[in-house]
């Protein structure tokens, strides 16, 4: 029987009807590199993780048998602000139409300067994310920047309330999930003796530009349709961050399961050792194929990690500390189609993610669009089975598309 998803639509919060989500291409990158002077290209790393540095076929249906989902952020550790509509539109200083620079005063977080019937304007993300985001030096005030799809207005605070409450419920937020969560931490060194490598990979390579140091990337991954007639498989469709010392990356992942699952998960490798746990940070989105926004921040040794469920608006947040050697910046954004095969293909699949876009790059004190912090290198050989598009859109956005199937 042939098994297929096809993506719903997503609620994506928004202030106005004004946002970047509509793409023009305006460069795609050819493969002969003639947007690059050819002594400008740089070498592209020599490890390159697959499917299989991290699980086996085998070993991966056996921790599926016992997936539970990474809990979202406590509401504990939620911050919550709500503006006037009428001081938001006066106050954003940021002059890029898709993004909102605010300065506003830290006792806010906890009482909103608003009237019960007031128009308002609600930010809503993990305190950890806000830390990290707020440049202000007095830390009686708090100053972000932050895409305007990130606000979401309401007639008053009491629709706000409802619209919650509502979110909650839909999304079980309250559910205690059990489970023994150290049974699902299989790491590198449990794997068996003679695991093979991956069937098929492609790649497309961007390369820092040398004049920034980037240490925060944010984007987008948008899984769009799955379909199987039986055959068996698995794949992953990425977006891999190569920092600056040999062997460390950061993976977000769209991962299709021959069972009909789709996930999104992050992995991290540290000198090239998968160090995370399988289900670290990892959401189900089966049958819905919601899109997942992703946020990395490199700070003293630290990566944070954030995903945000752009259907529930619920957030999940991890933390890795590399004690040994740690990065400081990213030097690599790659698009990433992976298979494993797992014997060979016989029968009808297709899986499609569309897109994986990285949307704004942070250097230096200041957020950039990538194709300023970032140039075309290169694509790697194509391989059968597995196919990758790479291009920057008219806001600058890097985007790959990822299509996996018996006739690529």
């Amino acid at each position: 029987m042939e098994e297929e998803h096809v993506k719903a639509m997503a609620m994506v919060p928004m202030v106005s009807a004004e946002s970047s989500s509509g793409m023009t291409v305006v460069t795609t990158p050819q493969q002969d590199n003639d947007s690059l002077n050819a002594g400008t290209l740089q070498k592209v790393p020599a490890f390159q993780p697959g499917i299989n540095d991290k699980l086996s076929y085998n070993e991966e249906q056996q921790l599926l048998k016992k997936y539970v989902p990474t809990p979202s952020v406590p509401e504990s550790e939620m911050a919550q602000v709500i503006f006037s509509k009428t001081w938001f539109t006066q106050n954003d200083k940021d002059p890029q139409s898709d993004m909102v620079q605010l300065t506003f005063p830290v006792t806010w977080l906890n009482t909103p300067d608003v009237s019960d019937n007031e128009a308002i304007v609600m930010l809503r993300v993990p305190k950890k994310m806000l830390e990290l985001d707020d440049t202000n030096s007095d830390s009686g005030m708090i100053t972000v920047s932050y895409p305007e799809t990130m606000f979401e207005g309401f007639s008053n605070l009491n629709e706000k309330d409802v619209t919650l409450q509502e979110r909650q419920k839909a999304s079980g937020i309250n559910l205690q999930h059990s489970g023994n969560q150290s049974a699902l931490n299989l790491q590198k060194n449990q794997k068996p003796a003679g695991t093979k490598s991956i069937d098929k990979q492609v790649r497309a390579w961007y390369q820092r530009d040398t004049g920034y140091s980037v240490t925060k990337v944010t984007g987008h991954m948008d899984p769009t349709s799955y379909s199987n007639s039986g055959e068996t498989f698995r794949n992953y469709d990425e977006r891999e961050i190569y920092l600056d010392h040999s062997g460390d990356i950061i993976e977000f992942i769209t991962d299709f399961t021959d069972s009909g699952g789709v996930y999104a998960w992050v992995a991290v490798y540290d000198e090239g050792t998968w160090s995370t746990a399988w289900n670290w940070l990892k959401i189900d989105v089966t049958g819905t194929l919601q899109e997942i926004d992703y946020r990395l921040y490199i700070t003293n040794g630290v990566y944070d990690v954030f995903l945000q469920d752009t259907s529930s608006g619920l957030w999940y947040q991890k933390s890795y500390s590399d004690t040994d050697n740690p990065s400081t910046r990213v030097d690599w954004l790659v698009g990433s189609t992976e298979v494993d095969t797992v014997g060979g293909i016989s029968n009808y699949f297709r899986t499609e993610t569309n897109a994986i876009r990285d949307d704004s790059t942070y250097a230096g004190g200041s957020w950039y669009s990538p194709q300023t912090t970032f140039d075309w290198n290169s694509y790697s050989s194509d391989e059968q089975y597995v196919y990758i598009n790479a291009w920057f859109d008219g806001s600058g956005r890097i985007n790959t598309q990822h299509i996996t199937g018996q006739n690529y």
